[in-house]
């Protein structure tokens, strides 16, 4: 009769363990756009509170003045990748946020057939300088546009992340932290939560989270509380959360992904 009990507790002790194992776990990948911010320490109070906990992504505006332009824009370049995170090319224009559908037909003034061909290659140029990155293979348009499929405008863009050895990396949740009516941060944590219930439930196993490194934004005061809201959304659904811990385990996960 102890034998049996002794088994039946090994057996059950195993099954907790393979539900709390691997194929329990959902993966998050944080992103951060529009940085580096210097202003109000934005960005530095993000990699604080990240600091020994996951590595992220950070898409990047090289070159407006307020952004990598600043020699303290350029030190957080420097920090964000020393702290062991990915740093990534958002745009390489002087313009705040211009997109590249309207780069793309603006003539080349640096290298390349047009103008978003010419901020790309001077934005991995910036970078390789400060990051010491062996390449710089990732890059997120201005709003994420890109132009519609099988258009000559997307044909364009393409040919020039080909060109230029970058993939385009999308998200599958939005946070919308930087949205005018984004509502409190409570507000944002609720949309958060609810968006992460919502792709577990399509099954999603590696889930890229959009967020902003802004001044202008909640997320740097309340990253950490965001955090644990991805936690308690997945721990309710019975799965664990976990985070990638170096740049390359991140890059293995973008370049895994199809859009």
């Amino acid at each position: 009769m102890k034998t049996l009990c002794l088994f039946a507790c090994i057996v059950i002790l195993a099954g907790m363990s393979a539900c709390t194992g691997a194929g329990n776990q959902v993966r998050f990948i944080l992103t951060f756009d529009d940085g580096p911010c210097p202003q109000n320490d934005s960005t530095q109070r993000i990699l604080d509170a990240l600091r020994g906990k996951m590595a992220a992504a950070f898409f990047v505006q090289t070159h407006v003045a307020w952004r990598g332009e600043l020699p303290a824009g350029q030190a957080l370049l420097r920090s964000t990748s020393a702290d062991g995170h990915l740093v990534c090319i958002h745009t390489g224009s002087d313009e705040d946020h211009e997109r590249h559908t309207i780069r793309a037909e603006k003539p080349a003034y640096a290298g390349g057939n047009n103008a978003l061909e010419s901020d790309m290659i001077r934005a991995k140029a910036r970078l390789t300088t400060e990051t010491n990155a062996k390449g710089i293979p990732f890059v997120r348009a201005a709003y994420g546009i890109i132009g519609d499929p099988n258009t000559p405008i997307r044909s364009i863009i393409e040919k020039v992340y080909k060109d230029q050895n970058l993939k385009h990396i999308h998200w599958d949740i939005y946070t919308g932290d930087s949205d005018p009516d984004r509502g409190t941060p409570a507000d944002i944590k609720k949309k958060l939560e609810a968006d992460v219930k919502d792709q577990i439930n399509r099954e999603r196993t590696d889930i890229i989270i959009l967020f902003h490194d802004l001044e202008s934004t909640d997320t740097p005061a309340h990253i950490a509380d965001y955090i644990e809201a991805i936690r308690q959304a997945a721990q309710s659904l019975g799965k664990t959360a976990t985070f990638p811990q170096t740049v390359d385990e991140i890059a293995t996960i973008f370049n895994a992904r199809t859009r």
